[in-house]
């Protein structure tokens, strides 16, 4: 089972982005908010070119580690014996690509 795909704050932040909760229970006001949530404001700031590539560089390597993921979990496998299940290699490294995209997408 593959995780559902999320941009990383960091990347909208080096894009220039951000995004504001509002949390006062009246809502967004004026322009600037998420069309998909009216509890959010969101501002454009500039951004230079190296911002840019990093926010690049970091969305390829998120689409790597999901591939990789894909590829283990297709693969995953246990044996058991009488103190409990052994995981194959595969399943070790799925642990570790998951641990990795959680950490890359701000979830651990």
């Amino acid at each position: 089972m593959t995780a559902q795909k999320h941009t990383p704050d960091i990347c909208e932040r080096l894009r220039g982005v951000y995004r504001v909760p509002i949390t006062d229970g009246l809502g967004a006001t004026g322009g600037g908010e998420e069309p998909d949530n009216p509890n959010e404001f969101v501002r454009k700031f500039p951004s230079v070119p190296i911002q840019e590539r990093a926010a690049d560089l970091i969305d390829e390597m998120l689409e790597a580690l999901r591939e990789a993921e894909e590829y283990f979990d297709n693969r995953a496998d246990a044996d058991c014996d009488e103190t409990g299940f052994i995981p194959n290699e595969e399943m070790k490294l799925l642990t570790v690509v998951r641990a990795a995209i959680a950490k890359a997408e701000g979830r651990s």
